[in-house]
């Protein structure tokens, strides 16, 4: 874990690109439903599970650099900073759970869309 000093360094293209790599990670898990699966549905299970880990852990790290850099830079470790941390992860979590959702809903996706929306939001349900 880094310290306070670490925390509020961050730039906004460090936050940029942590966030930038979680999507590209959700991008490429997407890429690989679609394109089919293959023989070791056992591996391909676990490098799901992996990929979906590292999106939300990049959700939750930029979310966290992002408060401490903006709002909390004073006391990057206070107790407050880190319930509004938690808040404010479960909003977006949930905002994003609802968007795709709706996605889902639609009479154009397809069911492949459907998986990949569907894994997206099991990443996203672990925060």
């Amino acid at each position: 874990e880094e310290g306070a000093s670490e925390v509020v360094s961050h730039s906004v293209w460090q936050m940029l690109g942590l966030i930038s790599a979680g999507v590209a990670c959700a991008m490429l898990e997407a890429m690989r439903m679609k394109l089919g699966r293959g023989k070791e549905e056992r591996f391909l299970c676990q490098c799901q599970n992996v990929v979906s880990m590292c999106f939300a852990w990049c959700l939750f790290f930029t979310s966290d650099w992002f408060l401490s850099h903006y709002l909390f830079s004073a006391n990057p470790e206070g107790m407050i900073k880190h319930v509004v941390l938690a808040l404010f992860v479960t909003t977006c979590a949930l905002a994003l759970i609802f968007v795709l959702d709706k996605i889902a809903d639609m009479p154009e996706t397809s069911g492949e869309v459907d998986r990949v929306v569907r894994s997206i939001v099991m990443s996203l349900g672990i925060l």
